[in-house]
């Protein structure tokens, strides 16, 4: 960053916060249209709290982790 001259910027969501309505509706139509998908790596059972845990802070899980119980 500092041999480059970069600039780092936040984003605070607040701050657009007028405009919430417009990426709602944007946001919906990408995801019916298939621009935008996520994934889910789900664990299920109680039993495996520990090892969803592990996934989540080893990185080895994918998208949003969750624990099915």
């Amino acid at each position: 960053m500092v041999a480059q001259r970069g600039t780092i910027r936040g984003f605070v969501v607040l701050d657009h916060f007028a405009r919430l309505g417009d990426a709602t509706r944007d946001l919906d139509a990408w995801v019916d249209d298939g621009s935008i998908a996520w994934k889910a790596d789900v664990q299920r059972g109680f039993e495996n709290v520990p090892k969803a845990l592990l996934r989540l802070y080893s990185g080895t899980n994918f998208g949003k982790q969750l624990l099915e119980v």
